[in-house]
Parts: C-alpha cells; sequence; structure tokens
C-alpha cells in the first residue's frame, strides 16, 4: 500500500515485484483490496496488447491505511480523491518510473 502511496499508480507487475509475489497470487489480492476499496483500479487505453491495462491507486480507506501503517496523523498524507482524476499522458507515463522512486 505504501508503495502505491510512493508511486501513485502502479501496475499489477510492478506491485508484484515490490511484494515479492508472482503475478496471480499479486492480482488475488490487489482485487480484494480493490473491492474493498482500499485502492482503486484505473482502466487505461494501452497500445500493446502485453501491456497492462490497470494501473491502481490509493483510495480513501488505502490512505487511511498508510497513515495508521507509518504511524502519522492522517492530515500528513498527502492525498486526495481528485489525484487519481489525471489525463491519459499522466497514466500512460506515471508506470514507468521505477518501483521505489519517491514522488517529488
Amino acid at each position: 500500500m505504501t508503495s502505491v502511496y510512493s508511486c501513485r499508480f502502479l501496475t499489477t507487475p510492478q506491485i508484484a515485484r515490490t511484494i515479492s509475489r508472482d503475478e496471480r497470487t499479486t492480482q488475488s489480492i490487489l482485487t480484494r483490496l480493490s473491492s474493498a476499496r482500499y485502492l482503486t483500479a484505473v482502466r487505461r487505453p494501452v497500445a500493446e496488447p502485453s501491456a497492462p491495462d490497470i494501473v491502481y491507486a490509493l483510495a480513501q480507506r488505502g490512505a487511511d491505511l498508510v497513515a495508521s501503517h507509518l504511524d502519522v496523523d492522517r492530515g500528513r498524507i498527502r492525498w486526495k480523491k481528485y489525484h487519481n482524476l489525471v489525463g491519459l499522458p499522466f497514466v500512460e507515463r506515471s508506470p514507468a518510473r521505477r518501483v521505489g522512486q519517491r514522488r517529488s
């Protein structure tokens, strides 16, 4: 969850690498986290058929959980619902960043 917060958007393969799980297990976990509204699944159009068409972003409950996990006041977590409402060029570019790279 903190990786998604740090990177803003991540694909299933990127999350699988950060949690050291296979993609099938990771997809199952992400489906449950999305259903429970900790993460939001954002569908994006892709040119390559092999490219992931869904990126995951933090949801309100996820932001609350990150604050609890980091033991900080929720107000210090820089996340708002509108952060997930970005244009296609941002979503296309964002997952290409290295996992673990902090946003500025």
